[in-house]
């Protein structure tokens, strides 16, 4: 993407669900908080290939489950934080 595509605020920016299904997961112990810098952009790529989402409100919420028990995955060792089973 080119820059001169990006909003000028910050405030602009749209949220992506699959860093807000990230940061979910982290919180409900799927995965360690990691030094590693955007290790959740690393998780919502994961979870991307993984889950697909709806676009309903509680389509990160509905995916919860599924994406912590992801998380514990052996395919997913190499994600920073990663706790196993």
């Amino acid at each position: 993407m080119s820059p001169v595509l990006l909003p000028e605020k910050i405030k602009m920016l749209q949220d992506d669900p699959y860093r807000s299904l990230a940061w979910l997961v982290r919180k409900n112990g799927g995965y360690k908080k990691t030094a590693i810098p955007f290790a959740e952009f690393k998780w919502a790529r994961y979870f991307r290939k993984k889950i697909k989402l709806s676009g309903k409100k509680h389509a990160i919420k509905d995916a919860l489950p599924l994406a912590l028990e992801l998380a514990r995955d052996p395919e997913a060792e190499n994600l920073p934080g990663y706790i196993g089973k």
